[in-house]
């Protein structure tokens, strides 16, 4: 085990902010499709069966002419699910599913429900498991590893974390072409391909504007494949830190 220390460059996953946005959406849009749901079935209810079948039928002329209207898929399977023709309604949020998974992540939990009045039960746990995987990628998406600088090591005692990790105040790197766009000379700090004491990709800033507290575990090995990118050295330590106590 590697337990990392100042002046090193590790990748750990960020995002907290994005990854907060994507389940506060994600909890929003659940929200809005689960009492658009009730309320369509609650209206639906109430119709005679004439005017159910009217509607429905309205509903599939619609989808002729706009099959990819998530609006109009819901509309219908609702149709479907209370004339007890599930698994015709299963397909309908499946295609719901597919065209816009994020506006309506509703769908998993509503096949799932279909799923388990046809007793179809291992289907009924795939769907619930499908929403809990989506989500997951969504947020590997925007929480990836990304390389930071162990600039400074908090104090022993800040943040109540396992014994084995340490948390540090993290610089942000990036190789962006917005990065260089709005590096600030004698701030930031630029690194070259061929500079000693990294192992960068490319050309990079390190982005003295982007500080942040990191908790960091322990690495399973002092080599890139586990994540470790190399460590600056005492002088660029030294500088970058002058900076930041200038401008502060």
């Amino acid at each position: 085990m590697y337990l990392p220390k100042e002046r090193d460059v590790i990748l750990v996953p960020l995002g907290v902010y994005e990854s907060l946005r994507v389940i506060q959406q994600e909890k929003q849009n659940f929200q809005v499709g689960i009492q658009t749901y009730l309320g369509t079935k609650q209206d639906l209810t109430t119709y005679s069966k004439s005017k159910l079948e009217t509607s429905k039928k309205e509903a599939q002329d619609a989808l002729t002419t706009s099959p990819k209207s998530t609006r109009i898929l819901l509309h219908l399977a609702t149709h479907l699910e209370l004339q007890g023709e599930f698994a015709d309604a299963i397909t309908h949020l499946k295609k719901v599913e597919k065209i816009n998974p994020d506006q309506h992540p509703e769908v998993y939990i509503r096949q799932a429900l279909l799923y388990e009045k046809l007793r179809k039960y291992a289907e009924a746990f795939n769907s619930y498991k499908e929403r809990q995987v989506r989500l997951e990628q969504r947020l590997d998406k925007v929480a990836k590893p990304r390389p930071v600088l162990l600039l400074r090591q908090a104090p022993q005692g800040y943040r109540n974390l396992p014994s084995n990790y340490s948390c540090f105040l993290c610089c942000g790197i990036s190789s962006s072409q917005e990065a260089y766009n709005r590096y600030i000379e004698g701030f930031d700090e630029k690194v070259d391909q061929n500079d000693d004491d990294l192992s960068l990709r490319t050309e990079s800033i390190i982005r003295l504007g982007f500080l942040e507290w990191v908790p960091v575990p322990p690495l399973k090995d002092k080599n890139q494949n586990q994540g470790y990118l190399g460590s600056i050295t005492p002088k660029r330590q030294k500088r970058l830190i002058e900076n930041l106590k200038r401008y502060l």
